[in-house]
């Protein structure tokens, strides 16, 4: 019951980002990278990738012919990873692309109860992009409110308060909302 309740993955790199932050980049350089890429990572392929993933989601959903929603949703993920990889190499970080390949498969997750690449799936996976892009706009506005309120050290630095809160907790939404996306999605009227 638990597991349903909370998306682990989210959870544990929410916790890691959020302590990362508030330690520092001084204390443990390397783990700082670390949790600042997965940071980017998500903000690249979160940004646009989920919202496009979303709508071809949602156009797959619609066809009739199981082939014809594998086409949509291909061409959706490829489109999202195009995306994201622009991104990344707009941050100068192509190390970001596996991180967002795992991003991506984590988006495209069927639920035990539902058929590969049915409707349903195709709506399941609309609904958690969709909510994954949301929860990524929140954040964004979160941390421009929190760094206008915490001001700044220097130019484009905030205090580490500000990144743990924001970024810690846009995964721990992430980690209990989308179990709950997916559930509901899954027990949507829509889909009787």
């Amino acid at each position: 019951m638990l597991r349903q309740d909370f998306d682990f993955a989210e959870l544990t790199t929410g916790a890691f980002v959020a302590t990362m932050c508030l330690i520092g980049n001084d204390a443990l350089p390397w783990l700082f990278a670390q949790a600042r890429d997965m940071v980017q990572c998500g903000i690249a392929f979160e940004c646009f990738g989920t919202l496009v993933l979303g709508l071809f989601a949602d156009h797959a959903m619609l066809r009739e012919q199981r082939t014809r929603r594998i086409v949509w949703l291909a061409v959706g993920v490829a489109l999202a990873f195009i995306c994201g990889v622009l991104l990344a190499i707009m941050l100068l970080a192509p190390g970001l692309i596996l991180g967002g390949v795992w991003l991506l498969k984590g988006r495209l997750q069927c639920p035990a109860k539902l058929v590969l690449y049915s409707p349903e799936h195709c709506y399941v996976i609309r609904c958690v992009a969709l909510a994954a892009w949301l929860f990524l706009l929140l954040a964004l506005a979160l941390l421009i409110f929190l760094t206008s309120v915490a001001g700044t050290k220097a130019p484009g630095e905030s205090a580490a308060w500000v990144y743990a809160i924001t970024w810690g907790g846009f995964y721990l939404t992430l980690a209990i909302a989308l179990p709950v996306v997916r559930r509901r999605a899954t027990q949507s009227p829509r889909l009787e």
